[in-house]
């Protein structure tokens, strides 16, 4: 009878052990969760506050040259997506696209806008690809998704103008140029501009 009770007694024990381990463990992990979200999240407000000091110094450019410099840094933290997945797959829709493969772009950026229905550049890129497809309608609500996500997104603004142009709606294709160009004044899409004589940007 003893040895059944000792018997019973290192079970329990064994297994109030195990339980304690495991409360343990998913303690650790939690903590280890919580700690990557943290680091996560403050890599992402350092992102978005180093994006908007270049914003700031774009618009007081003095020169075509800082403002394609300022202009470069930018779009390499525009490209840069949530996470390692996200950016990688955009990176191999931007190069199908350049080797002229719209419709394997479009296939990709599909994908990555239902992953990443927050990311701005995404937008903007699938709309560049239904530009070029033709597919103006599309392209349209695409960039207007990116700009609504991304206010400052002189590229997704001076692709708008293009479409709105390229349809025919000049004054509102000149609105969301002038609208570029405040944002960034060496804007290359600033030919397009039709100057209007004693109207300031």
């Amino acid at each position: 009878m003893n040895d059944i009770l000792r018997s019973t007694f290192f079970y329990d024990k064994s297994r109030k052990s195990k339980f304690t381990q495991n409360i343990a463990l998913y303690l650790f992990k939690s903590v280890l969760i919580l700690c990557v979200l943290i680091i996560g999240n403050s890599k992402i407000a350092l992102a978005n506050e180093k994006v908007q000091r270049l914003y700031i110094e774009l618009k007081q450019s003095k020169t075509e040259s800082a403002a394609r410099a300022i202009e470069n840094r930018i779009w390499q933290n525009w490209v840069i997506g949530p996470n390692t997945e996200a950016t990688n797959l955009l990176a191999k829709a931007m190069e199908r696209r350049r080797a002229y493969d719209f419709a394997g772009s479009l296939e990709i950026l599909n994908k990555v806008v239902e992953k990443t229905p927050d990311w701005a550049e995404v937008w903007n890129q699938r709309a560049f690809v239904h530009f070029l497809r033709e597919e103006f309608d599309k392209s349209l609500e695409d960039a207007d998704r990116a700009i609504e996500l991304e206010p400052n997104h002189f590229g997704a603004l001076a692709g708008k103008a293009q479409i709105l142009m390229s349809q025919g709606r000049t004054e509102l294709g000149q609105k969301a140029l002038r609208r570029a160009i405040k944002l960034h004044p060496f804007l290359k899409e600033r030919a397009l501009l039709i100057e209007i004589p004693g109207q300031e940007l």
